[in-house]
């Protein structure tokens, strides 16, 4: 018996508007995500985030690989660096 995928409407904009309001930023191509911190720590006038990298090892089964202790402004400040290429196919 062969049966019918179908994809639900909506539902892949659903899913990242849900992982945005729980600090989860996925991978586009592999089962891994950034798993943000719910608050951030300020020492000495820095502002630390703590980012955890996590994978699914079975349906419903995640792992923590590492976790980034990283500066809010120089992850801020790379990200702003990167220059955007427009796909000439669009």
């Amino acid at each position: 018996m062969t049966r019918k995928v179908e994809s639900l409407p909506g539902l892949y904009k659903r899913r990242k508007r849900l992982d945005k309001h729980q600090g989860i930023v996925r991978c586009e191509v592999s089962s891994r995500w950034l798993q943000m911190p719910k608050e951030a720590v300020a020492i000495s006038g820095n502002t630390y985030l703590a980012i955890d990298v996590l994978t699914d090892i079975q349906e419903g089964k995640q792992r923590k690989l590492c976790q980034l202790v990283i500066l809010k402004e120089d992850l801020l400040d790379a990200l702003n660096a990167i220059p955007v290429r427009t796909n000439k196919n669009e």
